[in-house]
Formats: C-alpha cells, structure tokens, sequence
C-alpha cells in the first residue's frame, strides 16, 4: 500500500487482479438487496458509537465537556436500538450528530510543546481544536490539514483504510459494494463502511500519543497555502501507533 501526505491510499500493489470469491461475492450482494444493507450498517454504527464513548472515557481526563459528549452518544446509543431508523440516509444523520458531539469534546484539549520561544506555531496549535480544515470544503472538511492533529488523523486514516482494503481483498469481497458509503464507481464502499466501527480506536492511540508526546515545530512543515504536513520521522512514529492499536483491537 502506496499513502499519500494527505492520508490517502494511490497505490495498491498484489498478486491476482480477480479474487473476489463468488460464494461471498452473492451473500454480499444479497445483504444489501434485502433492506439496502440498513441491517448491516446499523450493526457498525451502533459498534462506532460504542467505541466513541470508549474514546471518550479512557482518552482524556474527565471533564464537563467530555460527560456531556458521552450522555450524548449514549442517548444516541439508545435510541438507535429502541427506535432504529427506516433507511441508510436517516442513519447517516444520526452518525453526522454524533461525530459533532463527539469531536466537539476534543477541541479543548491542550499539546505540549518545546523550543516555541525561538520557532513560534499558530496559535490554535496549543489545543486539538476543530477536526475540520480551514481549507476544507462541504464534501471534504476535513481534506488538507491545517493543523498538526488533523493532519495525524488523516495519516491515521490512511492506515486504516490500508488495513481494511487488505483484509477485505483477502476475504475474497469485493470492496466496492458498499452499504453506508454506496457503490459509486472506482470508490472502495465497502472498505469505507467497515472503517467506521474502527476510527475511535484509532484515535484513542493517536490521542494517546499526542497527549504523551511534547512536539516541536521540526515535527511538522505549513506549505505556503497553510497546509501542515508530517514530517518523515513523524509519520513513522504515528504508523507504529496505529498499527500497534490495530494488532490490539484484533485480539
């Protein structure tokens, strides 16, 4: 697997071009002609928010801001199985809300530094802040990192979706018959959907990291249009913690 600075997988290199197997091919299929593959992904949402809350509560101290985002999630949590939605777009939006809140629990969340006397950072690099990008737009916010966590969190992502892809091939399914993220040509649908249960455990270990690490400005170069990106011995430091938290989470 090929990832870019942004986080993104260009390049997948492997043995046979065809190895989906046509047993599992027609069950997945199936799963989604049944209910649009809504059973399915409520099954990883349910599991995403799960794992949110597990984030909340064993990556940061506790806080007003961190028990609002957990009753949050936790309401969410509940009515999704007392009341579950009737299609994949209504499901979405419950995702959407629960990102917010939790996302929003992170913002205040203090990064150590050193040697900032003689080379300064922006500001709002003294605390997570927001996940989304100053250069993002409404399709892709969070695209182009302006800030040094972020910026971790698409590598991190990056990994992920490398892993996934890799298990997905190797399951013999195809990775672009997707359920919460569709079929649309030459995107890995499938991949993307099982993805989700999976980010909050990568955040806890980059959050992990971040929290324990002092950074210094070396660790991260701003192009000229404000994006940060990660320096070389960065994201190798970061592609030994996630997947670390990965080999984990498989146990």
């Amino acid at each position: 697997m090929h990832i870019n600075w942004r986080g993104e997988v260009v390049n997948v290199v492997g043995g046979a071009a065809q190895l989906e197997i046509p047993e599992r091919l027609k069950s997945q299929l199936s799963t989604r002609s049944k209910d649009g593959g809504l059973g399915f992904s409520l099954r990883l949402i349910k599991e995403k928010i799960a794992n949110s809350i597990a984030t909340l509560q064993h990556a940061f101290p506790k806080s007003t801001a961190i028990d609002y985002a957990v009753d949050k999630l936790g309401a969410e949590l509940a009515l999704l199985k007392r009341n579950p939605p009737s299609s994949v777009s209504q499901l979405m939006g419950v995702e959407g809300r629960v990102g917010y809140a939790y996302f929003s629990a992170w913002r205040t969340c203090p990064l150590k530094w050193k040697g900032i006397d003689r080379y300064p950072i922006p500001d709002d690099w003294h605390q997570v802040g927001r996940r989304s990008s100053k250069l993002g737009n409404k399709f892709h916010p969070n695209r182009n990192a302006t800030h040094p966590v972020n910026a971790m969190l698409n590598c991190a992502y990056g990994i992920l979706e490398s892993q996934v892809r890799m298990q997905v091939m190797a399951a013999g399914l195809d990775p672009t018959v997707g359920f919460l993220h569709g079929s649309a040509r030459g995107k890995h649908g499938l991949v993307y959907d099982l993805m989700e249960p999976l980010r909050p455990v990568v955040d806890r270990k980059v959050l992990a990291f971040v929290q324990a690490h002092t950074f210094h400005s070396a660790d991260f170069t701003i192009r000229a249009d404000e994006v940060c990106r990660l320096n070389p011995e960065m994201a190798r430091q970061l592609v030994k913690v996630v997947l670390h938290g990965l080999e984990l989470s498989e146990r």
